[in-house]
């Protein structure tokens, strides 16, 4: 096994020392689970908000992600319903592929309910920030205690900068929190498949000058244009060097957005994806975008298997 997996000791405040995992390991930034066959929840028209149909846990995941070389993943819930956030824990709690969970509090965000509601996630270790829809959403004055309060405790936001104007958004926005970890998901969106166009160059070099701005290299067969999308690293190549070469490796993460990425590809072919264009940085780079910078970015810690 690429890990041994020790007992998370993550607190729900900033990353504390502890063991490492394996050079080979590869951390998944980016999953989602849901279960359309679970109880409505009290107040809801039915169980889930979204779904393919299909119930998606973590024992459909670990197998594939097993074989593909993957240690261990964060789960990213993209559901708005304060309560799924409980039950993706629950999840966490009784699988230890699972390291973290990005929750979703957009319900309560602004609102009075806010800090019962983050002060009860934050009684759970494995709770390590929340996903926002859109940058321009961190410049919404009535959040900005709620912001301030995932930066003081140390924890992250997912960000959905989607395209060009959300990149430049986000830069903007990343200075009111300078000490608030924000990760750009799925790269912004932006298509994998040939050159990047200018205006994205310069949106990305744009985000990347925000010291406290990190970027998740996820989604890219999906966004290659082509499905099945390539298995070789060459198409994907322009992006990744303006990605590298703007965020350098200490930012740059891995992530494969499954489920969704079925659609395009095998988990065992993103990671060997990544890994061919990554190796070519050397060891220590590798081991960076693979598992370092999740530790660093996201506070994770590995988790007994046993436990």
């Amino acid at each position: 096994m690429r890990s041994a997996l020790l007992l998370l000791l993550v607190s729900c405040g900033a990353p504390q020392s502890g063991g490492d995992f394996d050079a080979d390991a590869v951390i998944d930034t980016h999953t989602h689970f849901w279960n359309p066959q679970r109880p409505v929840p009290p107040g809801r028209p039915k169980a889930v908000p979204f779904s393919n149909g299909k119930v998606i846990l973590p024992g459909d995941y670990i197998g594939p992600a097993k074989g593909a070389g993957i240690s261990g993943t964060v789960v990213v819930e993209a559901s708005g319903w304060l309560e799924d956030n409980e039950w993706v824990l629950e999840l966490a709690r009784t699988n230890p592929f699972i390291l973290g969970v990005i929750g979703n509090l957009s319900e309560v965000l602004g609102t009075p309910r806010f800090d019962a509601a983050f002060a009860r996630l934050c009684e759970n270790r494995l709770f390590r920030g929340i996903r926002l829809a859109r940058a321009e959403d961190l410049a919404r004055p009535e959040w900005r205690a709620h912001l301030q309060a995932l930066s003081d405790k140390g924890l992250t936001v997912d960000l959905n900068a989607n395209g060009p104007t959300g990149l430049r958004a986000a830069a903007a926005n990343a200075a009111l929190f300078p000490k608030l970890k924000i990760v750009l998901d799925h790269a912004a969106y932006i298509e994998f498949k040939g050159p990047p166009r200018a205006e994205w160059s310069e949106a990305i070099r744009a985000a990347a000058a925000a010291p406290n701005l990190y970027c998740k290299v996820s989604r890219f067969q999906e966004q290659a244009g082509v499905k099945p999308a390539p298995v070789d690293s060459e198409p994907y190549r322009p992006v990744l060097d303006l990605l590298w070469d703007a965020f350098g490796e200490d930012r740059l993460c891995f992530g494969s957005n499954w489920p969704l990425s079925d659609s395009a590809g095998s988990l065992a072919d993103a990671v060997a994806i990544a890994r061919a264009f990554v190796r070519s940085k050397g060891g220590r780079a590798t081991e960076k975008f693979f598992h370092a910078n999740a530790m660093a970015v996201y506070g994770l810690k590995p988790r007994d298997s046993h436990h």
